[in-house]
């Protein structure tokens, strides 16, 4: 099901679908009142309002990590309301959810940090003495940007890391400057503002939603023989010249696209 272009942000979607479980609930309350005449236990009803959730939500097309959510939200919201905790600490809550990801409804990215093995491999992927310039797409709190640039020494190289959720960017902005690598900068910037057009290696850690339009925007902006990178996800339009699992704990599949990138129909 396609949802229509109003509903297209996932939040939105996500709310719906736990608008719908609520109501979906309370009706099945009443029902099984009328029909028994016993209220079922708080379970049963979290266990339903969680599956009625992850229906709606799968039938909006919503992705897996969010039906994850969907699924354990009710029991999460009944949890957080019997803490009776001050109310300062739900607003400290809200607002550390809101600087870990305030960029999500627009770019429809959750944060997601690279492991270990994944930056090693990523690394890999650059000469170690030539002058490499990079860009993290969505560079979270720095590990894979400051990771490459510990790999490279060459000091005509440049690194960049863009990000505009404001806790993530605090820390990979702390930690660059702690680095005292003047080859590193870290910019409070929408990824689609950035010109690709200028980078050896281009890496991304984002999520299946906004696959699509960055693949085509590295396939317009992108010089021939650069480096395309995506851990994890892709997109069935555009397949990867290449696949890397990297060797470790967490290793992630890297998606390698090397410039030019052209669509499945072009080739």
């Amino acid at each position: 099901m396609t949802p229509p272009p109003f509903l297209r942000p996932p939040i939105l979607r996500a709310l719906l679908a736990l608008g719908g479980s609520a109501l979906a609930t309370l009706g099945f309350v009443q029902a099984l009142w009328r029909l028994a005449g016993s209220d079922p236990p708080l379970w049963t009803k979290l266990l339903f309002a969680g599956a009625v959730a992850v229906a709606i939500g799968a039938a909006l097309s919503l992705p897996r990590w969010w039906l994850a959510i969907l699924a354990s939200a009710p029991a999460a919201l009944i949890g957080a309301l019997a803490l009776d905790a001050p109310g300062w600490v739900y607003a400290l809550a809200l607002t550390l959810c809101l600087l870990l990801a305030a960029n999500s409804p627009g770019e429809r990215v959750p944060l997601y940090l690279t492991g270990a093995a994944t930056r090693r491999a990523l690394c890999g992927l650059i000469a170690q003495d030539a002058p490499v310039r990079a860009v993290d797409l969505g560079c979270g709190t720095g590990g894979p940007i400051l990771a490459l640039a510990a790999a490279n020494r060459h000091p005509q190289s440049r690194f960049l890391g863009v990000e505009t959720a404001p806790l993530p960017f605090a820390a990979a902005w702390l930690r660059a400057k702690a680095a005292r690598d003047p080859r590193i900068s870290i910019c409070w910037r929408s990824l689609w503002r950035v010109d690709l057009g200028g980078f050896d290696l281009v890496y991304a850690f984002l999520s299946p939603e906004p696959m699509p339009r960055l693949l085509a925007k590295a396939a317009a902006e992108m010089t021939d023989g650069a480096l395309f990178v995506s851990n994890e996800f892709t997109d069935p339009a555009y397949v990867a010249d290449q696949q890397l699992t990297p060797n470790g704990p967490a290793g992630r599949r890297l998606n390698l696209w090397r410039a030019p990138i052209r669509p499945v129909a072009a080739n």
